[in-house]
Parts: C-alpha cells; structure tokens; sequence
C-alpha cells in the first residue's frame, strides 16, 4: 500500500508507523510518506507516532498518535474458466476453479449469445445447455463463456471456448436367414455427421 500520508514531523522529532495487527507488517522508509506491505489478506489499522523525548526515554515519553485508519488488503482473484472443450450433445457440465475460497468471493457466468442457458450461473460447475449444435454447422460458431471472480468488488474474468458437437447415430440392420441353418447377416449404417 504506497499511500501512508503524515505531516512532516519537522526538526527534533522523531515520527514512525505502527500497525495492528503488527506480526508481519513491514513498512520501507518509517518516514512521513510510506509504503507497507503485509504477509496476509486482511484488515489493518495504522497510526502515525510522534516524539520528542530523549534518547534515553520510552518511546511514550513526550508523544503524540494520529486517529487510526484501517486498510482492507484484499486478494486479487485469478480467475480461471477451465479448458476449451467440446461437448457431445446440446449441454454439458463447465469446469471454472475458485481462485479466492475466503467465503466473501463470488463467481458468475456470462454469454452474450441467446442460445446459451446456464442452470446456475453462480456455480463454477454448472451445466451449460445450447439451443444449436457448433460442429460442422458453418451458422455458428463455437460459444465464448467468460468465468468473472469476485472478491469485495476485486474482479478477474476468464474466457473458455466451448462447442457442442452432434451425438451420433449408431444403427444397424439384421437381416434374417432365408433358410434354416444359413447365417444372418448385420449391417451397419453409417453416419457421416454431417
């Protein structure tokens, strides 16, 4: 956080940052103007201490603190909507990982296209359902779903390229015997998938 601002404490006095929590705060100059980093996501609140007691004195000897502030660190989601893929049929079950699992972060699933439904847009699993099929259809082309992650306004969003592909017809004939004792016969029809 680049952004601890104090009044310059001017000649004789001595001024430096203090924080609470304190374990794993580290600030770079402890002048007036100051960067601080922290180890954990979290709320911290900071104050600006000034002295002008000797050497030889504690550090309370001839003080003045600031009115605390609070910063809220928070995590930057990495959001990822899982690998391109191709499902068979008109629907299948997306694949998006939590990048921020504190219990505040939320996720969500957005297509521009009307032939896309979500079941639970919410749900990094959910089954993705479309009205048109995507493989060799030269009408539409394979669908971009964006996966965005939320943490306390924090948002990161993921692109996977997702298609829908024809389920094939498998059938086949039996043809009968003409006469006892001879062999039937099976024959398969084919589909071209197209």
């Amino acid at each position: 956080f680049p952004r601890l601002r104090a009044e310059n404490p001017g000649g004789g006095v001595v001024g430096n940052w203090i924080s609470d929590p304190a374990n794993g705060v580290t600030f770079y100059n402890q002048y007036h103007i100051d960067t601080v980093s922290v180890l954990n996501y979290d709320h911290y609140t900071f104050w600006w201490t000034e002295s002008t007691g000797p050497d030889d004195e504690g550090p309370d000897f001839c003080s003045d603190t600031s009115e605390p502030f609070t910063v809220h660190f928070i995590e930057i989601p990495d959001a990822n909507a899982g690998t391109d893929t191709v499902f068979c049929g008109y629907s299948g079950t997306l694949n998006a990982e939590v990048s921020v699992d504190n219990g505040n972060s939320s996720g969500s699933w957005f297509n521009v296209s009307s032939n896309i439904t979500f079941e639970e847009p919410e749900n990094p699993e959910t089954l993705v359902t479309s009205d048109v099929l995507t493989t060799n259809n030269p009408s539409y082309d394979n669908f971009e779903l964006v996966w965005t992650e939320d943490n306390y306004g924090c948002t990161n969003s993921d692109t996977v390229v997702v298609g829908f592909a024809r389920i094939p017809e498998a059938k086949m004939t039996i043809i009968p015997p003409r006469c006892e004792g001879e062999p039937a016969s099976i024959r398969a029809n084919e589909d071209s998938l197209k």
